[in-house]
This record gives C-alpha cells, structure tokens and sequence, in this order.
C-alpha cells in the first residue's frame, strides 16, 4: 500500500506542474495541424453572404400573401354585418357570443347612449335599445 505522504498537497502540486509542462512540450513539438480539406458536400446556403436585414427582406419578398392572390375566404366582417342588429329591451346587453365551446367571455355592452349602436368587442355582433333605436 501506498503511503499518506506520497499524496500530500506538495506532491500533487508538483504533480499538476509536471502534467503541464509536458502537455505544453507536446503541443508545441512537431508541425502545426493541417485545415482538413473542404468537403463537397458541406454546401453554403444563398443567404450566407448576406446580412440579418437582407435575409429578413429575402424571407419576406419570397413569401407570397393569401390576400393578394385571393385565395382566402370571405371577409367575416361582411358576413357579421349581415346579421340585423339586436334590439334589447333595458339599457344593457350580454353577448357571448353563441356559448358554448365557440363562444367568448361574456361581454356586458351599456346602451345608455341615445341613437348609438354598440358592438360586442370580441364578436363584433351589433346591439341597440328599443327605447332608443328605431328601425
């Protein structure tokens, strides 16, 4: 069995130091290390030579908008201004729009104001008093 004294902190100390020295003599001896050759199939991408704002305005150029082509569906304002205006008989509305799972927190629209015909701020449905509103 190996004694206590052998590792003592001043043999680890100089074990450290020995270590070092001769990772340093091995890391300067002999030439330096060669690039490895480039390989053909390490491919660049077109954006590699452009900067953060160019590739930005490359991605956004090339992506094409449903809305100019008209590609998508109807307008759904159109469709909710299709709907007649609810008339309520107080001065206060609750919309939830529908209930259940399609539906939204429910909204309490104030019909106060005379002649004004308010909208539910999540469905955009349309309500007025039939004190105020004369259709």
């Amino acid at each position: 069995m190996l004694s206590r004294a052998v590792f003592s902190s001043a043999n680890r100390r100089v074990w450290k130091i020995a270590n070092v020295d001769a990772l340093r003599h091995l890391s300067t001896s002999g030439p330096p290390p060669s690039v490895p050759p480039k390989s053909p199939y390490n491919i660049e991408p077109d954006t590699a030579d452009k900067s953060k704002e160019e590739m930005r305005l490359h991605y956004r150029s090339n992506e094409e908008s449903e809305f100019k082509l008209g590609k998508h569906r109807s307008n759904a304002l159109e469709l909710v201004e299709k709907f007649p205006i609810i008339e309520v008989e107080g001065e206060m509305a609750i919309c939830d729009g529908g209930g259940g799972a399609l539906g939204h927190p429910l909204e309490y629209i104030s019909l106060e104001r005379p002649g004004v015909v308010e909208r539910c701020k999540y469905c955009g449905l349309r309500y007025a008093s039939k004190k105020w509103h004369k259709a």
